[in-house]
This record gives C-alpha cells, structure tokens and sequence, in this order.
C-alpha cells in the first residue's frame, strides 16, 4: 500500500492575519504564521519547524491580540497549576511567571531578558516531573516566535491591533494551594 504523506495544515475562518500558532497545548510551544501553515502535521515535520504535537492541539493568535499577554495568561496559570513538590515548580515558575508578566505589560528592566534566561536554563530538566519544562518550553518558543513582539515589547510599546480578538482559554489561575480552612489541594 503506498504511503500517503499527512496533510498540511489548512487555516479558513480567519478574519485577520495570524502572528503565531501554540502547538500542543500548554505543555507545548508557540511558532511563527510564517511559512507554518505549509507545513504537514506529523511529528518529524513539527520538530523540524520547532513545534510539537503534544496533545494534538494547535491554536491560532491572530494578530489582533497580543501573544505575550496570551504567553503570561497561560505560564501564570501554569505556575499556580504545579503539585508543588520540586524546587523548579515551587521557585522556578512564580518567577518565570513574574519576568514573563513584565515583559507582557512592557515594563522597563534591563535585567529582566538576562534573568529570564538564566531561569529558563535553570528550570528546564531539574523538576520532579515534566511540568516545569512544559513551561519552560511554551516561554522559550514564545520569546523566540515573537522576537518581534518581545523587542516591540521592550520598546514599550505593543503591535496587536485591538486586543479584542479570540483569546485563549485559560482557567482562573490558583491564588494559594491551601484554601481558607486549611485543605491542601496539590
């Protein structure tokens, strides 16, 4: 039986332009639009073009909304999602979350690329299990899928048009892991 090579992907319904795609849900990464949406969705072609399959998600951000606001909505819900065992997940994402929330919201601090990178090195493969590279991964390829944004955003000003446009949909993220009569829910 011939082999038949996997489709490509096939973006309708857009109502503006896309300025990246997450791959794989959270745990995954983000990529660029350009040139993505000619690529096939199997596993060798994704990790060629730096995606990943992951739970076979993928989510369009179309221009219109801001993908670091995106990036520190999710890695903040991320943070507060972690079973709160290892050093990477009690430390390491509450910080990442708070560099990555200054980026989003164009704060001025010439430390913060430096430090998010050391924490981004220091996170990746120490954790109890694979949630703290998830993270580490969705922040790694977002910084590099929107290099634009980033600089756009250290700059600080922001290139979405409205902010108004599809969002993703990110539960309200954790405030403690213990609740007001003392139950623990890691």
């Amino acid at each position: 039986m011939p082999h038949t090579p996997p489709p490509a992907l096939v973006v309708t319904g857009a109502t503006s332009g896309i300025g990246g795609f997450l791959t794989g849900g959270y745990g995954g990464g983000w990529v660029a639009a350009d040139g993505f949406t000619d690529t096939p969705w199997d596993p060798d072609s994704m990790r060629a073009f730096g995606a990943v399959i992951g739970a076979s998600i993928l989510w369009a951000v179309g221009d219109e909304v801001c993908p670091l606001d995106e990036l520190d909505r999710v890695v903040h819900w991320m943070a507060g999602e972690s079973a709160g065992q290892c050093g990477p997940c009690v430390f390491g994402l509450p910080a990442l979350s708070e560099d990555v929330h200054s980026l989003a919201s164009r704060a001025v601090d010439p430390e913060r690329d430096t430090r998010l990178q050391r924490r981004l090195a220091l996170v990746t493969g120490r954790g109890g299990c694979k949630h703290p590279d998830g993270v580490a991964r969705l922040i790694g390829t977002g910084l590099a899928a929107f290099a634009d944004e980033v600089a756009a955003h250290g700059a600080g000003r922001c290139t979405a048009t409205s902010g108004l446009g599809a969002r993703l949909p990110v539960p309200p993220a954790r405030v403690a892991v213990i609740d007001g009569a003392g139950k623990d829910f890691r």
